[in-house]
């Protein structure tokens, strides 16, 4: 899952194979800086991904399928994405995609839902 305001000023919750094993991380872009906010070891290919956030900062969490409890990853600051730091005049937009970091055919993902509900 991606929060994105532009190529070069997104927040990205991704899972990808480490040493064999399978790794959730949390990488932040902003300008030129490039970096790994935080990263779990995760047991399974089956994972839930969750973003929740308030005008201040955002919350990445990390799920078990099987009894459907999360755990915190990280949380991050809303204003490195906004229109004032990045740019552009449409706002933060929230995503999935697969990479296969130049390899082709080698990035495969299954999203079984996603979800996107507001509190009102």
């Amino acid at each position: 899952m991606t929060l994105i305001q532009n190529n070069t000023h997104h927040y990205d919750l991704l899972m990808k194979k480490k040493d064999g094993q399978n790794v959730v991380q949390l990488r932040v872009r902003v300008g030129s800086l490039s970096y790994i906010a935080a990263e779990q070891v995760v047991n399974g290919e089956e994972l839930l991904l969750k973003i929740t956030g308030t005008p201040l900062e955002y919350a990445f969490h990390v799920g078990n399928s099987k009894d459907n409890t999360y755990t915190e990853l990280g949380k991050l600051d809303t204003r490195y994405l906004s229109t004032e730091v990045a740019g552009g005049f449409t706002g933060v937009m929230i995503g999935l995609y697969a990479s296969s970091n130049g390899k082709p055919g080698n990035a495969k993902a299954y999203y079984d839902w996603f979800e996107y509900s507001s509190k009102k």
